[in-house]
């Protein structure tokens, strides 16, 4: 286990916590329980990929834990999705100036084939580079990073499908995506949401992309590279689980995490540590369910990494109750460094102040940020109106970007007394909001135009368009 440094760790506030806050958080830090999830998440069942069997095992191992936890209504929500399925690992070769057999990795809805072109280099990938230099791209083999634009003007990452989107678009052969932490280390993930690629997609190493830049800076570079995987139609599983408390008028909270993982490792920052975070509170909070005024649902969402559809299904399939919904409450990449967490309020300016509050309380050391992220759980709940945010370490680029998304992302990254103190803090501010008076809860619920112009408003718009992102 990574044990959190001294100084650094998340500290539990003991004063002016009520004897409930005290029961939970004393349940939660003496037990083992997350872990051993975790653990069995990770090390029994492995790789939750979308689609797969092992992902039907992971959800009947979570549905079993939510009734042995005492939770109600607990119950296995299909639904329908275009699945994507490895078949091999592709093969990269420098055909000129010299020939080189290289690494890659197949992305997530690459369509399969060979094809050989010079390479371009793109930088950060804004819509004015490809725009500029749109003649070179076409008919090109395109090598990105993920770094996104930094500085002041700068309102929004540019991630991954939107790079392979206007790559697409320009006519380039192919998509290469390149890491940029050391180890040999290919990272994954889909490029696509709903459909197949148009032109092949693989990532290489940051030692791979490095080398090909070398050689870029000295001439022409040509490759040819060979992709392999198919989508297929198939079915998933959210997890559902509830805790019905003392009042049934009361608000209703709602917290999630996706329980599945890339295909090529167990995932266990990215998300199995957010899935037994989340797992940990309602075992806690149920506990004490009489004493509860309002209502808790708990969700582990599946297909998270293949373009959120299980929230996406989630948030469909129970539209109705998304207007009585107060807050989503979303848990994804946790666990694994006790420093500082990141809290990404979604563009809701009347609840900064109590979220701001009420983790100082609880004791986190969290950055609330109040932009809009369109890439985690919440998003189809932010675009039902529903209040929502998510938490996740800050430490991403050190941390979480280094691993996740990869074959490294394993158990021994994870900090076991970050978990329980993690869970313990999710515990109490689910308990918080749900316990919340009108005059400290201060929401905006938006409509479909406000929405819209939220998003208009905090650059997104262009970009979820272009990558086919559902709006």
């Amino acid at each position: 286990m990574l044990i959190p440094p001294p100084g650094n760790q998340l500290q539990v506030a003991s004063t002016g916590l009520d004897r409930l806050e005290r029961a939970i958080t004393g349940e939660i830090c003496v037990g083992s329980q997350a872990y051993d999830n975790l653990k069995y998440l990770c090390d029994d069942i492995g790789s939750r990929w979308g689609g797969s069997e092992n992902e039907k095992k992971a959800a009947e191992f979570l549905a079993l834990k939510m009734r042995e936890y005492g939770l109600q209504r607990v119950r296995l929500e299909e639904f329908d999705c275009l699945c994507w399925e490895r078949n091999g690992f592709g093969r990269l070769e420098v055909l000129e100036p010299l020939h080189r057999e290289l690494g890659i990795l197949p992305l997530p809805y690459t369509i399969a084939g060979t094809t050989e072109g010079e390479l371009v280099i793109i930088h950060e990938g804004t819509p004015e580079e490809f725009q500029r230099r749109a003649d070179e791209i076409r008919q090109k083999i395109v090598l990105a990073s993920p770094t996104s634009p930094t500085g002041a003007q700068v309102t929004r990452r540019i991630h991954r499908p939107e790079k392979h989107a206007r790559s697409e678009k320009a006519g380039a052969l192919a998509f290469l995506w390149m890491n940029l932490v050391p180890g040999q280390l290919h990272l994954t993930g889909s490029i696509c949401f709903g459909r197949e690629s148009h032109i092949p997609a693989a990532s290489v190493s940051l030692e791979t992309g490095s080398y090909l830049a070398r050689l870029a800076a000295k001439g022409p570079v040509r490759l040819r590279i060979t992709t392999c995987g198919k989508v297929r139609p198939g079915k998933s599983w959210n997890v559902v689980g509830e805790i019905c408390g003392k009042d049934s008028g009361g608000p209703t909270v709602l917290a999630g995490a996706h329980y599945d993982s890339h295909d090529v490792g167990c995932g266990a920052m990215d998300n199995g540590s957010g899935t037994v975070c989340i797992l940990e509170a309602a075992r806690a909070l149920a506990m004490h369910a009489d004493e509860i005024p309002g209502s808790l649902k708990f969700v582990c969402f599946s297909q998270e990494e293949t373009g959120l559809f299980g929230s996406e299904a989630y948030a469909a399939a129970h539209a109705e109750e998304m207007k009585d919904l107060r807050f989503m409450f979303n848990v994804d990449g946790v666990g694994f460094d006790a420093g500082s967490k990141s809290f990404a309020l979604q563009a809701q300016s009347g609840l900064v102040g109590f979220f701001k509050c009420l983790l100082q309380e609880i004791g986190l050391k969290t950055v609330v940020d109040n932009g809009i992220s369109p890439y985690w759980d919440h998003f189809p709940f932010f675009r039902a109106g529903v209040p929502c945010g998510s938490l996740s370490n800050m430490d991403v680029r050190e941390t979480l970007g280094r691993y996740c998304h990869s074959s490294a992302d394993t158990l021994d990254k994870i900090s076991e007394p970050d978990l329980r103190l993690t869970s313990a803090a999710v515990a109490r501010a689910l308990l918080a909001i749900v316990r919340a008076g009108e005059g400290d809860w201060k929401e905006t619920r938006r409509s479909a135009e406000e929405i819209v112009k939220a998003l208009e408003d905090d650059n997104w718009m262009e970009s979820l368009e272009f990558a086919g992102h559902r709006l």
